[in-house]
C-alpha cells in the first residue's frame, strides 16, 4: 500500500522511505546502486600455494555508499591429487571475509573437475571506494581454477540499496 497522494510511479523502500519516479522508469534524486563483473577467458590458472594467495583477475573495486555488497562467483577447480583441499575467501579492503581458511571441498579422485558456487552479504561497508577479490590457496600439491572460453569462470560484486 502506498500513503495516500503518492501515485503509482512509487515504490517503496525499506520502512521509512519512498522513491518518487519520474514516469519513464528512471528514479530521479537518488544514486542507483553500484556493480562490477569479471568473467576469466584468458585461461586456466594454479597455484599450489598453501596460504591464500589473489586469485588472477578476480578483483574489482567499487566505490559505494555505507551498505552491503553482494559477492558472488561460479567456477569450476580441480586438484591433482586424491583427498587433497581447495579453499576459497573472498576479500574485503584486505580481510577475509569467511574466516582464516575460507569456503573449502575437497578432491574425491585426481583432477576431478568439482562446479564451485559462492554468494555472500558482506555487513554494511563504509561510503567509499573498496576492493573485493577472491583468494584460494590449496592443502597440498596443485590447484586449478577453469578460466577459459569453453569452461571460465564468473565473479561479480554489487551493491544492494
Amino acid at each position: 500500500n502506498f500513503p495516500q497522494g503518492i501515485g503509482s510511479t512509487t515504490t517503496q523502500v525499506g520502512i521509512t522511505g519512498y522513491l518518487r519516479g519520474n514516469g519513464s522508469g528512471t528514479v530521479t534524486g537518488v544514486a542507483l546502486p553500484v556493480f562490477g563483473r569479471v568473467v576469466r577467458t584468458a585461461g586456466n590458472i594454479t597455484t599450489t600455494s598453501t596460504s591464500l594467495v589473489d586469485l588472477t583477475g578476480a578483483s574489482i573495486t567499487l566505490t559505494t555508499e555505507a551498505f552491503p555488497v553482494q559477492v558472488s562467483f561460479a567456477g569450476t577447480v580441480s586438484i591433482d591429487s586424491t583427498g587433497q583441499i581447495l579453499y576459497l575467501n573472498i576479500d574485503v579492503d584486505g580481510a577475509n571475509e569467511l574466516g582464516t581458511g575460507g569456503l573449502r571441498t575437497t578432491a574425491p579422485v585426481v583432477n576431478y573437475e568439482l562446479a564451485l558456487t559462492v554468494a555472500h552479504q558482506t555487513a554494511a561497508l563504509t561510503a567509499a571506494p573498496h576492493t573485493i577479490k577472491l583468494r584460494w590457496s590449496v592443502g597440498g600439491n596443485t590447484g586449478t581454477m577453469l578460466g577459459n572460453t569453453t569452461n571460465p569462470y564468473s565473479f561479480s560484486v554489487a551493491e544492494i540499496k
